[in-house]
């Protein structure tokens, strides 16, 4: 917490941090939410869409900082110059960059026709990002197969989907689930068939 220091705040003197770790777990996530609201916290840091709309549902109060993709589009702010409202914080690069992850199998691999995307439906802003990379496809001449990971059983079923229909490539949206969960090599993942992929990870 060394940033804290440059503003004047010491953790366990006139800072407390409430942590509250819902990753494994996102169902979770409102009953998390509710419960940072009920100790009256001064801020709430969100590190995804997710988080950020379990909280933002149950307080319009509470100043929530988040870290996401397309806040505007989200519905969490009236537009990134004025926010208005309680959610402020970083808007990242999202579905604007999905045609350039397909850019890089094109590019990187002869002949390619046919990639898998794999995404995490309950994520929010992974839709944009599907919703680009299916425009992207099309003006690249690709064959798109977009499969749902939502937990680690249907990520297993969506790369064994991708090698049956013998997908060139396999593009992982960013999500934080997706993220989590393959911090364990995507190749350890599916053993010795898999497909050169690409894993985008969030700061």
């Amino acid at each position: 917490m060394r940033f804290a220091k440059g503003f004047g705040y010491v953790v366990g003197q006139n800072l407390l941090i409430e942590y509250r770790d819902a990753s494994k777990t996102p169902d979770r996530l409102d009953g998390v939410a509710a419960e940072s609201i009920a100790l009256k916290v001064d801020a709430i840091a969100a590190n995804s869409s997710r988080t950020t709309r379990a909280a933002f549902n149950q307080t319009k109060t509470i100043p929530i900082v988040t870290l996401i993709t397309n806040p505007v589009g989200l519905g969490f702010v009236a537009s990134l110059t004025r926010p208005g409202g309680n959610v402020t914080g970083v808007s990242l690069p999202g579905p604007e960059v999905s045609g350039k992850r397909l850019q890089i199998p094109k590019r990187a691999i002869p002949g390619v026709s046919r990639v898998a995307v794999i995404w995490d439906p309950n994520d929010p802003a992974a839709h944009f990002s599907v919703e680009e990379s299916r425009t992207a496809a099309t003006a690249l001449g690709l064959n798109l197969q977009v499969l749902e990971g939502r937990n680690a059983d249907a990520i297993d079923s969506a790369l064994q989907a991708a090698m049956n229909a013998q997908a060139e490539a396999v593009v992982f949206l960013p999500t934080p689930l997706l993220t989590g969960l393959l911090r364990m090599s995507p190749v350890s993942r599916c053993g010795g068939g898999c497909r050169p992929s690409i894993l985008a990870r969030r700061p």
